[in-house]
């Protein structure tokens, strides 16, 4: 069982990544501003999904659902960044 303080660390944790997600937004990176978004929202989503979701206690055929969900997400989304970039 995951304990109090972890879940406190986790929280301040997302509470900075938040922070950093808008100070990545105010500086105007050009196309690496939506790069740093996915990656801080990715960081994001695996500490939620660690933590709070538990599904790091979870068996490994969930686990591999997940990954295979992620994997098609991943495509769908390098799909779409690809036609815009192209069009």
């Amino acid at each position: 069982m995951t304990s109090f303080n972890t879940y406190i660390i986790v929280w301040l944790g997302l509470l900075n990544l938040t922070g950093l997600t808008i100070a990545v937004t105010v500086l105007h990176l050009g196309r690496w501003s939506v790069l740093g978004a996915i990656v801080i929202a990715s960081v994001k989503s695996f500490l939620v999904l660690n933590e709070f979701m538990h599904l790091k206690h979870e068996k490994n055929m969930i686990k591999w659902m997940f990954l295979v969900t992620l994997a098609c997400l991943t495509v769908f989304i390098g799909l779409t960044f690809f036609d815009i970039a192209f069009r």
